[in-house]
Order: C-alpha cells, then structure tokens, then sequence
C-alpha cells in the first residue's frame, strides 16, 4: 500500500493483531479484509448479484410499499462490495480496511470524529479515531496479567492521508 498511501516512503504503518480484536456487532466500524479480483469478476459477480436478486423479487410477494425495503438491502451489500473490495494488481498488500458506517452509529458516539479533508483527490472523507475504548463501539483488552491495557497511539486516522 506504500504506492499510494506511504507518502514515497516517508508515511507510516500501524499494525495490529486482529486476532486481539474484540467485533461487537453494534459496532459502527467494521472491520475486514479486502478481497482482490480482475475488473470482469468483480462485475461478473454484481451482476450475478443482481440477477438472484431480481429472481428472488420476482418469486416473492413483495407489497409495492416495501419494495423500498428490498432495495436497501441490495444497496447495503454493493456497498460492502465496493468498500472491501479491489483489482488483482495490488494483492500483495493484503489489505484489511477499518470502515466507519455513520448509519450504524445509532448513538452517534463517533459522529464528532467524522470529518472532510480536502487533498488533491478533492474532498475526502476521514475519522479521527481516538484508540480509546468507547461504549459500545469499541473495547479494552484484558489479560490476568497485566489488566486493561491500549495498545498504540492517541488517534487511528481511518483515509489516505491528503497531500498539502
């Protein structure tokens, strides 16, 4: 990922034990691997997608009034699609991507580090996580020996880090 994100050897990396990571499903962030495909696989797969989709609609009997129900449903997995996935030609990076899903932070808990950067890709979304736990989105991990403990620095910053 140095290609694009390591600011020509000059940014830096943060590694974590996903092993030692506690997912709470309440969780606005995911977290997940990305999975590496060519162009046409990827589409291919979308529009096998699609095609179950329409055939599960068309066998179902969805009332009009909540077709809309449906159709988020399908938006929320292309989504997802598109989030954790990425071309065959940057598999060696064997990338894992923390995501932050406003919708799913019902209590907005991390809505005040959700902010916009503006870099030569233009305007870019960014979350300033402080690595702290926070109720119900993130956790301590314990041990018998040491008791709770956080690993890492004050802030995790979730984008690409803007030029300028």
């Amino acid at each position: 990922m140095w290609r694009g994100y390591g600011a020509n050897g000059n940014g830096v990396a943060l590694v974590f034990d996903t092993a030692q990571l506690n997912v709470l499903e309440s969780s606005p962030l995911i977290i997940a691997s990305v999975t590496y495909d060519t162009t046409n696989a990827r589409r291919a797969w979308l529009q096998s997608l699609t095609a179950r989709f329409v055939e599960i609609l068309n066998a179902s009997d969805v009332p009009m009034e909540k077709l809309h129900i449906a159709a988020y449903y399908l938006f929320e997995r292309i989504k997802l699609f598109a989030l954790f996935t990425k071309h065959h030609g940057y598999k060696e990076e064997r990338e894992w991507r923390v995501v932050y899903m406003p919708d799913r932070d019902r209590g907005e808990k991390l809505a005040s580090m959700f902010q916009y950067a503006i870099g030569s890709r233009g305007i870019e979304p960014i979350l300033k996580f402080k690595v702290l736990p926070v109720e119900g989105v993130t956790r301590l991990v314990t041990d018998q020996n040491h008791g709770a403990h956080n690993h890492g620095p004050d802030y995790f910053i979730a984008y690409r880090q803007c030029d300028g």
